[in-house]
Order: C-alpha cells, then sequence, then structure tokens
C-alpha cells in the first residue's frame, strides 16, 4: 500500500509539473500579482510578495519578465517606498535575489 501510494504522489507531482510549465497556466496569476503590488493595500502586497518568493525559484522566467520586468519594477518601488514596512522591504529584496540569481539572462521586451 506505501509503494502504492508513493507512485499515485509521484504521478500528481508530474501532472502539476506539466500543467505549470504550459505557457498560459500562471499568466492569469502573475497579472494579479502586478496588480496588487501596483495598487493594492499593504497586507495584500505582503501576500503577493510571499507568493512570489514561493515561485520565483522554478517558474519559468517569460513570468517574471512580462510586462517589461514590472515585477522587477514593482519590487524595487516597494523596497524604496517610505510606506513598506521593513518586513516588506526584506521580502522584496529576497524576491530580488532569488531572481537574479537564476540562470539565464532577464531582458525586457520592446
Amino acid at each position: 500500500l506505501t509503494s502504492y501510494d508513493s507512485s499515485l504522489q509521484q504521478q500528481r507531482k508530474a501532472d502539476m509539473l506539466t500543467e505549470i510549465k504550459k505557457d498560459t497556466s500562471l499568466s492569469p496569476l502573475f497579472h494579479l500579482l502586478i496588480t496588487i503590488l501596483k495598487n493594492g493595500p499593504s497586507h495584500l502586497c505582503e501576500l503577493s510578495v510571499s507568493t512570489l518568493l514561493s515561485l520565483v525559484e522554478w517558474v519559468n522566467l517569460k513570468y517574471l519578465t512580462m510586462n517589461n520586468c514590472q515585477i522587477v519594477i514593482l519590487l524595487f518601488s516597494l523596497i524604496s517606498s517610505p510606506s513598506s514596512t521593513v518586513e516588506l522591504r526584506i521580502d522584496a529584496c529576497d524576491c530580488l535575489v532569488e531572481i537574479f540569481s537564476r540562470k539565464g539572462e532577464i531582458r525586457t521586451t520592446a
């Protein structure tokens, strides 16, 4: 029974990774995160940065660079904003470190 459960979990993980790697599966999420980071209240910005922090290590770079690197620009603006909490600034810094430590180039689109 344990090996069946393990193989079922492995299959579920494989199915999830396949869906995540599809071109359109995460676009709505990243558009929502951008919208919240632009105009959301501070508690939603904190949750959005926390969500980004959990995604940046494995998500396709195209999501992080969509809309001319809007996420990167917004993270920098959170760091420099006097209204951002210390925790939010630290999380935004951590997120940027993770983004820029990824292999591959980050380019803006014309």
